[in-house]
C-alpha cells in the first residue's frame, strides 16, 4: 500500500467516526436521555479523541513520515478502538 493509500484509508475511517459522532449528537438532542449531562460529556470525550487522532495523522503526513506501514497500524488500532467504544456506547441510545 502506498503512503497516499494509507492516508486515504485513515481519512475514510475518521470520516466514518465523525458521522457516528454526529449521529450520536442528534440522538442526544432529539431524545430523552436519562442522564443527558453525562452523555454529552462522554460525547465530548469521543470528539476530543477523534480530533487528537486526526491531528496525529496530519502531523505525520506533514512530517513526511518515513514508515507509514507502522504508523498506519498504530493509527488503525486507535481508530478501531474509538469506533468500538462509540458503538458500544451508542447501543444504549439507539
Amino acid at each position: 500500500m502506498t503512503n497516499a493509500n494509507y492516508v486515504t484509508n485513515l481519512e475514510t475511517k475518521l470520516h466514518a467516526l465523525d458521522a457516528q459522532i454526529e449521529h450520536a449528537a442528534k440522538l442526544l438532542e432529539s431524545g430523552s436521555v436519562p442522564d443527558k449531562a453525562q452523555a454529552l460529556n462522554k460525547l465530548a470525550h469521543f470528539r476530543q479523541r477523534h480530533e487528537e487522532l486526526a491531528k496525529r495523522i496530519e502531523e505525520a503526513r506533514a512530517e513526511g513520515a518515513a514508515d507509514w506501514s507502522v504508523l498506519h497500524t498504530d493509527f488503525q488500532k486507535d481508530a478501531d478502538a474509538l469506533k468500538d467504544m462509540l458503538e458500544r456506547w451508542l447501543t444504549q441510545y439507539d
